[in-house]
């Protein structure tokens, strides 16, 4: 029987030419120079010869949580079990930060998603969308080594880059009105990081749909300007 693995092996990438996006002050200077900002922007900071610029994804991996924290989450766990309601003490725990080794656990349940709705849904839609021919297969190899370069999982013809390209081509194959956005790739990328392939998918699946955040990437983006529209009225600054 072949594993899911290897039948998406298939849908792999022959190259990625695009170089990463860095954010060194040279770079930031020409960039606002090129938005109108010409000599206007400065800064303090001499860039040197040897200078390495800090790249999207570079740091040092968060420590997990103590074993009180732990216990506390697990207990949570052990007693939620209906998917469609949230435990009271959910938020309060979840504002100290969800463990990582829970991660999968507590965004599969905050997704409502059961081990039943992968098997029977999301693999089948995982499999078909990704065989639709995607206009935006391009922009979404563009986007691959700009998507957290500095790490390591997500490097040039690595397993987590090959995964990052099959969702967001199968996610624009199941959504084909929002099909592929730029940026779209980080939010799959965080997912892949604790997530496997095809749950991945599921879980972002539900973001986009579920949760709303398609409507934020529909041609034009009218949701992103009616919320930047809705900010603005009610941000009422630091001193009201």
């Amino acid at each position: 029987e072949t594993s899911s693995e290897d039948k998406h092996r298939r849908f792999s990438l022959d190259c990625v030419t695009e170089k990463p996006m860095t954010s060194s002050p040279s770079r930031l200077k020409s960039l606002f120079a090129g938005i109108g900002f010409g000599d206007d922007y400065s800064d303090d900071y001499t860039e040197s010869e040897d200078e390495e610029a800090l790249i999207s994804g570079t740091g040092d991996g968060v420590e997990d949580a103590s074993e009180e924290t732990l216990k506390m989450w697990n207990t949570l766990l052990d007693n939620w079990t209906d998917y469609c309601t949230r435990p009271p003490e959910l938020v309060k725990l979840a504002r100290k930060g969800i463990p990582n080794s829970l991660r999968p656990k507590v965004w599969m349940r905050l997704g409502g998603l059961t081990d039943a709705d992968i098997t029977e849904k999301y693999i089948h839609l995982y499999d078909e969308s990704i065989l639709y021919e995607c206009p935006h297969e391009q922009v979404i190899i563009w986007d691959l080594n700009r998507t957290f370069p500095g790490n390591e999982y997500f490097k040039e013809g690595n397993d987590g880059q090959q995964k990052l390209y099959r969702v967001c081509k199968s996610y624009a194959g199941s959504d084909q009105e929002v099909g592929y956005c730029q940026g779209l790739s980080f939010i799959v990328a965080v997912l892949l990081l604790h997530l496997e392939e095809e749950k991945a998918f599921a879980l972002f699946s539900v973001i986009m749909k579920e949760y709303h955040f398609r409507d934020m990437f529909k041609k034009r983006f009218p949701d992103v300007a009616a919320k930047v529209l809705h900010l603005g009225t009610n941000y009422r600054g630091p001193d009201a």
